[in-house]
């Protein structure tokens, strides 16, 4: 019988967003100034900048990690303003070697010791919520990578069920 979870993790977007808001409200601000009290036509060129800047904050990114999980392979997705989806990493049952806890010794350990290159973070990014991140231990054909992923309930369940021995909690 074929076992099947699916969890959405939404990201935290960068504040990115909002400086680049404020830096088209203090163009447009400033271009009202200099449209009113200096010269018409570098306040209107001025206001025009800031609406375009503003323009680019217009959408904040939203993004979300899905995690498919069917029998012991994994998907994982980001998905961007509820309209774009990428697949962005995958694993099969056979190449995951361990699973740990992202709070214990042994996890933030493997972390650690691995070259940026070789960690895959697909949580929230929100430290108060690390209490349900796990380390995954894969050896994939890449090479050994660790990716932390951010598991609900369901998929912990599935994740010991699945990888039994793999799997520590």
């Amino acid at each position: 019988m074929d076992s099947y979870t699916e969890q959405i993790v939404r990201f935290k977007y960068a504040k990115r967003n909002d400086v680049v808001a404020a830096l088209g409200f203090t163009f447009i601000f400033w271009g009202v100034f200099f449209l009113c009290f200096i010269n018409g036509g570098w306040g209107l060129t001025i206001i025009l900048i800031g609406f375009i800047i503003k323009s680019y904050s217009k959408k904040p990114q939203v993004m979300e990690y899905e995690y498919l999980f069917v029998n012991g392979d994994c998907d994982i997705s980001r998905i961007r303003n509820q309209s774009s989806r990428k697949e962005v990493y995958s694993f099969r049952d056979g190449d995951v070697k361990r699973i740990l806890p992202y709070a214990s010794e042994k996890g933030k350990n493997e972390i650690d010791i691995r070259d940026k290159n070789e960690v895959k973070n697909f949580t929230s990014k929100k430290t108060d919520n690390s209490d349900n991140w796990y380390v995954f231990l894969v050896d994939n054909k890449k090479g050994a990578e660790v990716v932390i992923m951010e598991l609900d309930e369901n998929n912990v369940e599935h994740c010991k069920e699945k990888y039994k021995k793999r799997f520590e909690a």
